[in-house]
């Protein structure tokens, strides 16, 4: 569509009622591919009604843009009206890179008529260019995962006058591209990166210590010799990407042969006598990560490798079944864990009920019963012996061990007058306990001597007439100073020994009470 712009407005023969204007028309073309912009130019004017002018030998209008621009021709009896100089002139203006462009119309008028009459206007004006499209824009791109296929959406104004349209995925710096460019519609305004597995595996190997990579979405556009491009960076995530690990690759066995011969299975853990191991072999990084440890957990305590291993736990004391894990770590801080149940066979010392008693508290013939309690250990268990021997305590060597069976009373005979200390030795499969006991002197609880008229408490009485607790006399065990009752005017001391000093009497009815200190 043309434009025309007013440029003069003049008189003619200097009569302000017949003005005459002068106008510059123009018209713009776009070249997209040289990014230039054509201006076609021409020059017309107006009568004013009722105004006949003419004839003018010469009339002419110059153009000045990149180029001089020259009208020329004879225009004769112009009436009233709108006139316009036909010959049209043309020139080239270059745009900016980013597609904008301006240009300078220069004009001047030029008549020579023959009444004489002379105008010589002249003047210019600036223009403001269409803007040339350039490139395509990306006006919107994801998040994605690894596993997706990302679609951006995109603006190209230039449609089919663009000579290349192409997306990719590069790095953040724009130095490395992960998936290389491919062709887009120049027409559309979305695509979609439908990804190979070898592009996912850039993708992922380009991040191989994060979940996560930020990427650049690019669009390049080429317009001839040019070339352009738009960018938006957005995220990647790795998902689904933890290590590979399995149950079948944890195993553990009972390494102690002597137990495991009992047992007749090395996935049964004894108590306190397996020797456990446990070993784990490694796992299998994906999504471009690496293994960086394992931790292995067990029995409240956890301890971090390398690499795959064997862990020996030694013998463990464990009562019951327990789970070993172990979680394999990868790079990114993704982790799998496993775990194994480990059989534990509960097993302890045996132990014993323990009878040992002289016939009536103080006989020589004693009672011997033991009562054992073992261990089932998976009904693998049994009693392998149960032994005793003993000694007087004043002596220093043990006889010689006699075995007995289990919950029987056996009767042998120990000399009341001593003490004697006895050791019972008892056996299972997995191990061995031992007690040690003292059988004291045989000795009532109370014993009379109707020959000494004596009583002895835990012991026989030594003197006459006296009662005795193991072995001394209570009547001689008042000490210098006490005072003591009786109920007559006998010294003490003619019984019970030591001397006694009277301290007086006192009347209590008809009854008196003797009052006695003890002096020696």
């Amino acid at each position: 569509m043309a434009t025309d712009v007013l440029v003069h407005t003049g008189y003619c023969n200097g009569n302000s009622s017949a003005p005459i204007k002068v106008y510059v028309g123009y018209t713009t073309s776009q070249d997209i591919s040289t990014n230039k912009s054509t201006i076609n130019c021409y020059l017309w004017i107006n009568v004013p009604s009722g105004w006949t002018i003419g004839p003018w030998s010469d009339t002419r209008g110059s153009y000045v843009g990149k180029t001089d621009l020259t009208f020329s021709g004879a225009i004769n009896n112009i009436g009233a009206g709108n006139h316009i100089i036909s010959d049209t002139k043309s020139f080239t203006v270059n745009h900016n890179a980013d597609g904008t462009g301006s240009a300078t119309i220069y004009w001047k008028w030029g008549v020579n008529s023959s009444w004489g009459r002379v105008q010589n206007p002249s003047g210019s004006f600036n223009i403001t260019l269409p803007t040339i499209p350039r490139q395509a824009n990306i006006t919107s791109a994801p998040d994605f995962n690894d596993t997706g296929n990302p679609t951006i959406q995109y603006n190209n104004q230039a449609g089919n006058s663009v000579s290349s349209l192409q997306a990719r995925i590069e790095n953040s710096a724009g130095t490395l591209a992960y998936v290389d460019y491919r062709d887009i519609s120049k027409t559309g305004s979305s695509y979609t990166f439908n990804l190979t597995e070898a592009e996912r595996d850039v993708l992922r190997n380009a991040t191989p210590n994060s979940n996560t990579l930020t990427v650049k979405f690019v669009v390049k556009t080429v317009i001839g010799s040019n070339t352009f491009w738009s960018t938006v960076n957005k995220t990647m995530t790795i998902v689904n990407g933890n290590p590979t690990f399995n149950n079948n690759q944890l195993s553990y066995q009972d390494t102690n042969n002597s137990i495991v011969a009992i047992t007749g299975n090395n996935q049964h853990i004894v108590r306190n006598n397996s020797n456990l191991k446990v070993t784990y072999t490694g796992a299998t990084a994906n999504k471009g990560a690496s293994i960086s440890r394992y931790e292995i957990s067990f029995n409240g305590s956890t301890q971090t490798k390398y690499q795959a291993d064997t862990i020996d736990y030694g013998t463990v004391n464990i009562s019951a079944d327990l789970d070993v894990q172990v979680k394999a770590i990868d790079s990114r801080g993704n982790s799998t864990t496993i775990s194994k149940t480990i059989t534990i066979l509960d097993w302890v010392l045996p132990s014993a009920v323990i009878e040992a008693q002289r016939v009536n508290n103080y006989e020589d013939d004693t009672n011997l019963k033991v009562n054992v309690t073992i261990s089932s250990v998976d009904s693998k268990n049994a009693i392998e012996s149960i032994k005793y021997r003993y000694k007087k305590v004043s002596d220093t060597n043990y006889g010689s061990y006699t075995t007995i069976n289990n919950n029987q009373t056996y009767q042998i005979s120990i000399d009341k007058l001593y003490a004697w200390n006895f050791q019972f030795v008892i056996n299972d499969k997995f191990g061995q306990t031992t007690y040690n006991i003292t059988i004291a002197k045989g000795m009532p609880i109370m014993f009379i001597d109707i020959d000494k008229l004596s009583v002895g408490i835990d012991c026989f009485p030594s003197k006459s007439n006296s009662l005795e607790v193991e072995g001394v006399a209570i009547n001689k065990d008042y000490a210098v100073g006490c005072i003591i009752q009786t109920d007559n005017n006998t010294n003490p001391g003619t019984s019970m020994g030591g001397t006694w000093s009277s301290l007086g009497t006192v009347t209590v009815g008809s009854s008196t009470i003797y009052y006695w200190k003890r002096t020696a």
